[in-house]
């Protein structure tokens, strides 16, 4: 359910998820959709248009990987769509944030989204990950990113 807007949201998960790139994403959201996450590797990543580059990026590095989308729901009153999902793959090639480690995430790096939909624009204007990125980049044998900041400034 959930008419179009779920549609849209959906839209622009599978766009955000396959790491399709801007070019793509850019079709189911605002220009400057807002990003957040409470993340290390997201600490500089403000709009979906960044964090975009980061996952074409990231993606390069798993030419063969699997994502499964493990929950999609729609709530109609707030116009948002939650998705949750399962990443798996061997870092194998140049791409993600160092060489290769040849190191596998095993059974999957777990995440969600959550989308808010603007019912007159038609179109995603905030995009919220929860996802524990330290964890993902410690299985990878990935350094961690550098701290900015004390964690009080908004996120």
């Amino acid at each position: 359910g959930g008419g179009g807007g779920f549609k849209i949201a959906k839209l622009c998960f599978e766009a955000v998820d396959g790491a399709k790139g801007w070019s793509e994403i850019g079709k189911y959201c605002v220009e400057n959709c807002p990003f957040t996450m409470h993340g290390l590797v997201s600490q500089d990543k403000r709009t979906l248009k960044d964090w975009a580059k980061f996952l074409e990026t990231f993606g390069k590095g798993f030419p063969e990987y699997e994502a499964e989308t493990l929950f999609e729901g729609w709530d109609a009153k707030r116009q948002v769509g939650l998705f949750a999902a399962n990443f798996k793959g061997k870092h194998s090639a140049e791409g993600g944030v160092c060489a290769p480690t040849g190191k596998s995430l095993g059974d999957g790096t777990r995440y969600c989204y959550i989308l808010h939909v603007d019912p007159e624009k038609r179109l995603v204007d905030d995009v919220k990950k929860i996802w524990n990125d330290c964890h993902a980049f410690l299985r990878l044998g990935w350094p961690l990113p550098e701290i900015h900041g004390d964690g009080s400034e908004e996120i």
